[in-house]
């Protein structure tokens, strides 16, 4: 197999596993489950991966990879910091939209308690972003509250995308998944409120 094929194959197992251990969790697949749905042997898999976590891992980051890729292009964008601001939180909400099945396997990391692979997934994946998403709510203010607020405005953006089929069963007009709308709410929420605390 030509390296090409290997890394189509690859990124195959990776997806397709990725889609089972979102909708079962990781202790709900077998590799024999995904080598099944990808038209394999289990024993191909280890060609690929050295076991169950390599490949649990490899997909977590292959499917959150493109979002983090997303909002680190919004975080470093041209523009003012409110613009910046605006760019990430709607690389936040289409994430959140566009991608069930990164929305669900990151339910299904909470809800599981693993703490390895929360601090995996943190080290590798959300701790750059987030840093950068505080060094830019430090320059919109106050001063000293870049990291706080960083926290709540990631905790809303993703409630949104965790809770999205709950409040769609309020059945209210003011729920929404359009991006550019939640964006711009929170945005102007967040810097008007910014600029009344700011000394």
């Amino acid at each position: 197999m030509s390296q090409a094929a290997k890394s189509d194959t690859r990124e195959r197992i990776m997806h397709i596993a990725a889609s089972l251990f979102s909708e079962e969790g990781y202790n709900g697949v077998s590799m024999r489950d995904i080598a099944k749905a990808v038209g394999i042997k289990a024993a191909s898999l280890y060609n690929h991966f050295d076991d169950k976590e390599d490949l649990y891992l490899a997909a977590i980051e292959s499917v959150f990879r493109e979002r983090v890729n997303n909002l680190d292009r919004a975080l470093k964008s041209k523009g003012t910091a409110q613009e910046r601001l605006l760019a990430t939180l709607k690389a936040m909400m289409e994430g959140n939209v566009s991608d069930p099945t990164s929305t669900k396997l990151l339910q299904r990391e909470l809800i599981s308690g693993d703490t390895t692979h929360q601090k995996w997934l943190t080290e590798r994946l959300f701790k750059e972003p987030f840093n950068q998403m505080v060094s830019l709510l430090e320059e919109i203010g106050p001063k000293g509250r870049g990291e706080t607020n960083a926290i709540y405005l990631s905790a809303l953006s993703m409630g949104l995308g965790l809770l999205g089929p709950l409040l769609e069963q309020l059945g209210t007009s003011a729920y929404t998944t359009d991006a550019d709308v939640i964006s711009r709410d929170i945005t102007n929420y967040f810097v008007s409120d910014a600029l009344e605390k700011r000394p």
